[in-house]
């Protein structure tokens, strides 16, 4: 009889605290989108690169590039979250502006996001947007 109870409480104890966990890292998972999402907006291109994987991150990026560009607008299109809410990939359109010519132009930019258990942290598989002249 006190298996019998046990396991009453216990299985749902156990199985809320899974959902627990699963919509602390969703949550997680806002946070970084919204913070990567006002960095980009506000230009600041090495920053955004503290958002990457720190494996894929690349050390070599010519910033001088991003000088001319400013982020007007992010449009998340599209998400994809895995069944294990671990990775999420998302379609975002950006529309910026060129700063010497005074066009706004939109790019399509597919982000890959993952979830790193030991850190505790969401970061991005993809590279910084490529914006076109």
């Amino acid at each position: 009889m006190f298996r019998s109870l046990c396991f009453l409480f216990l299985v749902p104890l156990i199985f809320s605290c899974t959902g627990i966990a699963e919509r602390v890292r969703m949550s997680k998972f806002d946070q970084a989108t919204e913070a990567y999402e006002r960095t980009i907006k506000r230009s600041q291109y090495g920053a955004v690169q503290s958002f990457i994987e720190p494996s894929l991150r690349n050390e070599k990026i010519d910033f001088e590039t991003y000088k001319n560009v400013r982020v007007v607008d992010f449009g998340v299109a599209h998400v994809t979250i895995s069944e294990d809410r671990l990775k999420v990939e998302q379609d975002v359109a950006l529309q910026y502006f060129l700063l010497d010519r005074n066009i706004v132009k939109t790019i399509n930019y597919k982000q890959v996001w993952h979830f790193d258990e030991e850190k505790g942290n969401w970061f991005l598989h993809t590279p910084l947007p490529t914006f076109g002249d």
